[in-house]
Formats: C-alpha cells, structure tokens, sequence
C-alpha cells in the first residue's frame, strides 16, 4: 500500500536540514502507527522518499512525498 501525503515546511522550521526533516518524517510515522513497509535485514528502516529535497533556509508551502 502506498501512503501519499502532503507536507509543508514553514518558516518555523527552514533551517533544519533535509536528512533531519526525513527523520522526523519517518519518527511521526511510525509514532503514528501508520502501515508502513520496512527493509530487511539487521537494522530495518522504513522505506519512504520525499518528491525533491529543499536547500536549508529555503520555504516550500507545500510538497508530497510516498511511503510504500
């Protein structure tokens, strides 16, 4: 199952970097309890990508990204 959202990154956050923003990403998914798919092997991790990655400082109202 495919899971599409849409996410903003206000001014409130632009200078958290992209790897940052994706792990916050993921932790709320996964706090969440959301179906999520996770690789295999010693130390899963949940299979998720963003559409493109913002510069730091850089503002986006809105982005979509898909965890599968």
């Amino acid at each position: 199952m495919k899971l599409r959202m849409q996410i903003t990154k206000d001014k409130d956050i632009r200078f958290i970097s992209h790897l940052e923003y994706v792990r916050t990403i993921g932790r709320a998914i996964r706090r969440a309890k959301l179906p999520a798919a996770y690789s295999e092997g010693f130390n899963p991790h949940l299979k998720f990508s963003l559409a493109s990655a913002l510069g730091v400082g850089d503002r986006k109202s809105t982005r979509l990204n898909s965890s599968h």
